[in-house]
């Protein structure tokens, strides 16, 4: 009888062995699962709320219900980076902000990752983390170069618009698409980045394509020879939403002395581009037209790619990596861009065709990096009157420190009707364009 039980015992763990089996691989195969369109996303963490964490516990990043959360260790920050002391030279008797705060995404997010982009760091003196946040429609958001918000005690009673509960400056990475994973890696150069997996295998680099987040589709202009009276003769460039590229050079459209038209290709593929990163951009053209016959038929050409903004405004610099070089032998261009955009509904207008102060202040977080710095480091807006810019009456913001006897202006931005963004250059008594409402904003 007792050898029979046992054999009976052995039977029922062995069945109740495999259904645990089988439920445990079920369940796993359900973490990490992107959901698909109306299904809810998998609850793989305790809480219904999927939580990540740096390496050096700086941040932490709550997921829930398709919305991310951030949140500062004041104790962390403090310990690796002396951040309140720090800080203290910019704005007195500021603390970090530890209450958590709502990410400003576009997407349904279900998963997020707390890395390094090393070229997008605060300064020299902080290699701060970035964060990667994939939506269920296998688009990236970023945020990068992230430092915690600080507030100063009186800062609610002085600036009752201080927004404590989102943390602003995600933005949605271009050119990458359809993405299942994300993870850390490096780049050729040895530098820390954030890798996403697309359904074909493709590890892209995410700080390559961040360097390219400031391209818009249009016209750029990149200038060969300069002449007087705005007179330059240029290579022109095109670049169409539907791959489509033109390239002329000349003195402008109509008068170009060569037109070539074809496609271009993106690509962030981190094995692509021989230094680290940086995109790349390939080009297959044809010529339609030329006055002189000394330019090829046609071009087969890799360059390198990376935008940014400067005194100028938005620029694009493309470097020759492999192929047949472009249009007048040009290896290394600088393009500018040459269009302007005239709606800007993003964040609506009042009767007067201007945004209310809070619009106002949040247009500048969203599309200004630095801004968004400048306020996590405890600076505060302060509205002033109307400026005229290039023809246009601007509403004009001033940006600075404030103590108990007055509020310090340290830099003035305005933002006209069409979107752009320009600053006040006080050496050269001008304001500069810094931003353009562009085909990706």
């Amino acid at each position: 009888m007792l050898e029979k039980n046992k054999s009976r015992y052995r039977g029922l763990h062995c069945i109740l062995t495999i259904i645990v089996g089988v439920l445990f691989l079920a369940a796993c195969s359900e973490i990490g699962k992107i959901p698909n369109e109306g299904e809810n996303p998998p609850d793989n963490s305790i809480g219904k709320s999927k939580i990540v964490e740096d390496k050096d516990a700086l941040v932490e990043v709550s997921i829930r219900e398709g919305k991310a959360y951030i949140s500062f260790n004041k104790a962390a920050w403090n310990r690796v980076y002396d951040y309140e002391a720090y800080i203290s030279e910019y704005t007195p008797d500021s603390q970090i902000h530890e209450e958590e705060m709502l990410i400003n995404t576009e997407g349904y997010i279900v998963d997020a990752l707390i890395g390094t982009l090393e070229g997008y760091s605060y300064g020299s003196e902080m290699l701060t983390p970035s964060i990667a946040m994939l939506g269920k429609d296998g688009r990236v958001e970023i945020l990068t170069d992230i430092i915690p918000m600080t507030f100063s005690d009186q800062d609610q009673e002085e600036y009752g618009y201080v927004d404590k509960d989102t943390y602003h400056g995600a933005f949605v990475v271009p050119w990458i698409e359809g993405v299942e994973a994300l993870s850390s890696g490096k780049d050729k150069r040895g530098r820390e980045t954030i890798l996403a997996k697309d359904q074909d295998k493709i590890n892209h680099d995410i700080a390559a394509a961040v360097s390219i987040s400031y391209m818009d589709l249009g016209s750029w202009v990149h200038v060969i020879e300069a002449g007087e009276d705005y007179s330059n003769y240029s290579l022109i460039m095109n670049l169409g939403s539907d791959g489509s590229v033109t390239l002329n050079m000349g003195y402008s459209l109509s008068e170009s002395d060569y037109s070539y038209s074809g496609s271009y290709k993106i690509s962030t593929d981190i094995t692509r581009a021989k230094r680290g990163g940086e995109g790349v951009i390939e080009l297959d053209l044809k010529r339609d037209y030329a006055v002189f016959d000394d330019e090829p038929d046609k071009i087969k050409a890799t360059y390198t790619i990376g935008s940014g903004f400067d005194y100028n405004g938005r620029y694009i610099q493309m470097e020759y990596q492999e192929g047949d070089s472009l249009p007048g032998n040009q290896n290394s261009l600088y393009f500018q861009i040459d269009w302007m955009q005239d709606e800007f509904e993003d964040y609506g207008e009042n009767e007067e065709g201007t945004l209310t102060e809070d619009e106002l202040y949040t247009y500048l977080l969203d599309s200004l990096p630095q801004v968004r710095t400048y306020v996590n480091m405890g600076m505060r807006f302060m509205g002033e009157e109307p400026v005229e810019i290039e023809g246009m009456v601007c509403q004009q913001v001033a940006l600075g420190t404030e103590s108990p006897e007055k509020f310090t202006r340290e830099f003035f931005y305005a933002v006209a009707n069409n979107g752009n963004i320009y600053e006040y250059d006080a050496v050269n008594d001008e304001w500069a364009l810094v931003y353009i409402l562009g085909a990706f904003g």
